[in-house]
């Protein structure tokens, strides 16, 4: 995308909005790495030595750790790697949002930009919720805010600041923390009109009668958990979060395009 270099008194601008995109994608990436080296590494039997050197004098464990005491931290550690995931997962959809408001700051004006435009921006807001609605309000009013961010803002602030045990500062739902997002459900309906979603399905799948058809369709899921109660998402469950943010990262470029699109800005890269 460009922006016009006339009159003399204005400037050129190469915005690459693949680029504002990848900021998400690679936030979505970087989650689902450390969450699945997270999973593989509790689906061996956890080392019974976590000493960080052989040379070192100060040992805040024992050594060797029992298996249980092993067990635990690799327990713990799936927690702390689930936490920092989820603020992974945040941290970028700032760096993301904060960047798709810098674009819509400089093309508001049109194909020509006058040298020294003050620039906006939305670094201040730190709240996810709002930044998000900001910015779709921004691109196209009136456009759906979906409600699962502060969800996942309080389950991601319990892991992080209440080692993972829900509070009743953070009970949302009728007394409990309900964590929810969207995610894309397949389902299978047999020839008895039977529906089962193949997502939450633990043992495999009897369809009967003739006539069964699959589909595949977007939904809200969720999963509440008790005041007192340690927050455990399971990998299924963060591998559908991560689309979720991935998902609403696509739909966010698309209407950064069509804004930019609405102010005259000829767009010349692909999709």
């Amino acid at each position: 995308m460009t922006l016009a270099e006339e009159p003399a008194d204005a400037q050129r601008v190469n915005l690459n909005l693949n680029e504002v995109r990848e900021i998400m994608h690679l936030g979505v990436r970087r989650a689902m790495a450390f969450l699945g080296s997270a999973q593989r590494f509790g689906e061996v039997e956890p080392p019974t030595s976590l000493a960080l050197s052989t040379l070192a004098d100060f040992r805040a464990l024992p050594e060797p750790l029992s298996i249980e005491q092993a067990r635990e931290y690799q327990l713990e550690f799936t927690r702390w790697v689930l936490g920092n995931a989820l603020g992974e997962l945040d941290r970028f959809l700032h760096l993301f949002l904060d960047q798709v408001w810098r674009v819509a700051e400089i093309v508001q004006h049109g194909p020509v930009v006058q040298a020294g435009l003050p620039i906006g921006n939305v670094e201040g807001e730190t709240n996810s919720g709002n930044k998000v609605r900001r910015v779709l309000e921004r691109l196209s009013p009136g456009e759906p805010v979906q409600r699962h961010w502060s969800t996942l803002a309080n389950a991601r602030n319990a892991l992080t600041h209440q080692a993972g045990r829900v509070t009743p500062s953070k009970a949302n739902h009728d007394g409990r923390l309900r964590i929810s997002w969207e995610r894309l459900e397949l389902t299978v309906i047999d020839g008895e009109g039977n529906e089962t979603v193949l997502n939450d399905a633990v043992e495999p799948v009897m369809v009967r009668g003739p006539g069964g058809n699959i589909h595949l369709r977007t939904a809200d899921a969720h999963i509440d958990f008790e005041i007192g109660e340690i927050i455990s998402l399971t990998p299924q469950q963060m591998s559908e979060i991560c689309f979720f943010y991935h998902r609403f990262t696509d739909r966010v470029h698309g209407l950064l395009i069509e804004y930019c699109r609405a102010k005259g800005i000829p767009i010349n890269q692909p999709a």
